[in-house]
């Protein structure tokens, strides 16, 4: 994640000019019709098996994921492994960030690899390009290859945002693409043979929209290199940490349409070298690790399911959620009882305790509750006159399953017409306010109490017909909906 100063956010400058403005249409009575929405049963875009990540900055990392070194986090363990429980996977760890080109040494792998094999993760670790030391880069790596469980290292990716170079110092300016260019040209050739078959290279992990201006003269010089072409997304932010983001920020349409949009176009390029492009850092907001009342409330967790549609329907192969510890913008958050009296940013040591389930969380089981066992997205329209969204998917058994978003404060009814099916059963992810930080339940489960990791409660499904193939779903304000239907 790159310093505050230099994020350009230019979805919050339509937020601040448009705010006053925007309108859905007039609300309906309490309880009365919110939309109709008609779905389609033909398979369109598959989503990926590993379409679901988690970015993680190296200097917590260690610590935080745990080895047999410093203390297992199994409750860590447990909350990748819920994620898996749905049909997807494996989960793609992504180690970088920042510190990625702060760390002048060679970090061990031990965490990693220990994880790897006991979650079945795959890992895109990141090594140093800002140093401007190759020698330490390919120590880096070769660190990484030796420790490694066999084909769980999917890339090494080399540094990280290099536009932000210059201001940390890394290089004088100016700092052109050409330089980079050259400078990526030089660490892959000295890192790649030392990879094994299947590992390839990353990059180039750049995350201003009019970067992607040079995308193609880099996949010209590096496709045949590359896992895949990475790319860093926040749905809004701001230059200081004092500007004032509104508690609905992100249930605004922009917040989850308009970053698919900018990358859309280069999703499509990359694909034509037959490379996945992955955003491996997506987060909420840039500045100041998260914006508290907006970062980590109920309204972040309906507009990140709306995201991750909205990528995957563009044609995103996946995304990992930015998940610094202890920052607003992250799923969940650790503290360690004692650090390490030396080294210890670098290998904090002891008992980690779960603090807190962030709402982000819930929308990542619904995302994976919803587009697993090799789901492909169904087409799917909506009439109404406010801010509701629906997607809809097929899993490889033929099972449709409709996703409702409900990003406002009116309560009714939907009304879905898919003929041949003539019952149904229903998720719901509620909670009590949309500033909620706490009481979030997907199927009647939450996370609140939970100490390893695992869902609390009696999960809770409900029952819905059809009446000549339509079916009338109770839909309650500012909450989402996983609709399965059955013949």
């Amino acid at each position: 994640m790159t310093a505050s100063d230099l994020r350009l956010c230019l979805l919050f400058a339509v937020f601040a000019a448009c705010w006053p403005t925007m309108s859905f249409g007039a609300p309906p009575t309490p309880g009365g019709f919110l939309a109709q929405i008609t779905m389609d049963t033909k398979p369109g875009r598959a989503i990926p098996a590993t379409f679901m990540g988690i970015d993680l900055e190296p200097g917590r990392s260690s610590g935080i994921l745990g080895s047999s070194e410093v203390g297992i986090n199994t409750t860590y363990r447990k909350l990748v492994s819920n994620l898996t429980s749905y049909g997807s996977g494996p989960i793609i760890m992504r180690i970088g960030g920042d510190g990625t080109d702060h760390e002048r040494w060679v970090r061990s792998a031990t965490s990693f690899a220990e994880f790897a094999k006991a979650t079945g993760a795959h890992f895109i670790l990141g090594v140093n390009l800002g140093a401007n030391d190759v020698g330490l880069a390919v120590d880096q790596t070769k660190t990484f290859v030796r420790q490694m469980p066999a084909h769980s290292l999917d890339a090494i990716e080399i540094g990280n945002e290099p536009y932000a170079f210059v201001h940390f110092g890394y290089r004088k300016p100016p700092y052109t693409f050409k330089q980079y260019f050259k400078e990526f040209d030089l660490w892959r050739a000295k890192i790649l043979p030392l990879l094994p078959a299947g590992t390839r290279l990353a990059g180039p992990v750049w995350s201003h929209y009019s970067d992607l201006a040079d995308a193609k003269p880099f996949l010209d010089a590096e496709h045949s290199y590359l896992y895949g072409f990475t790319f860093h997304v926040y749905a809004t932010g701001g230059a200081t940490c004092t500007s004032a983001i509104p508690l609905n920020a992100l249930l605004r349409p922009e917040a989850a349409s308009f970053g698919p949009s900018q990358v859309k176009s280069a999703v499509s390029l990359t694909h034509g070298y037959n490379l996945p492009f992955r955003l491996d850092e997506l987060g909420a907001i840039s500045s100041c690790a998260g914006y508290d009342g907006v970062s980590n409330t109920f309204g972040s967790a309906l507009w990140a399911i709306d995201i991750m549609f909205e990528f995957a329907n563009v044609g995103v192969d996946g995304i990992n959620w930015y998940s610094s510890n202890l920052d607003l913008d992250s799923p969940f958050d650790f503290t360690v009882d004692i650090f390490a009296t030396s080294n210890s940013f670098m290998n904090p040591a002891g008992k980690q305790h779960l603090k807190r389930v962030n709402p982000l969380y819930y929308a990542m089981l619904f995302f994976q509750a919803a587009t697993g066992r090799q789901a492909h997205l169904l087409p799917v329209s909506v009439k109404t006159q406010e801010n509701i969204k629906a997607w809809a998917t097929m899993d490889g058994s033929g099972v449709p399953r409709l996703v409702v978003i409900n990003k406002t404060s009116n309560s009714g009814s939907i009304r879905v017409d898919l003929s041949g099916f003539r019952t149904a059963s229903i998720r719901r992810l509620t909670a009590p306010s949309i500033s909620s930080k706490n009481g979030v339940t997907f199927a009647g489960q939450t996370m609140d109490g939970s100490t390893d990791g695992s869902l609390l409660g009696t999960r809770k499904l409900e029952s819905l017909n059809s009446s000549s193939g339509v079916f009338n779903l109770p839909m309650g304000a500012y909450s989402a909906a996983l609709v399965e239907f059955s013949h």
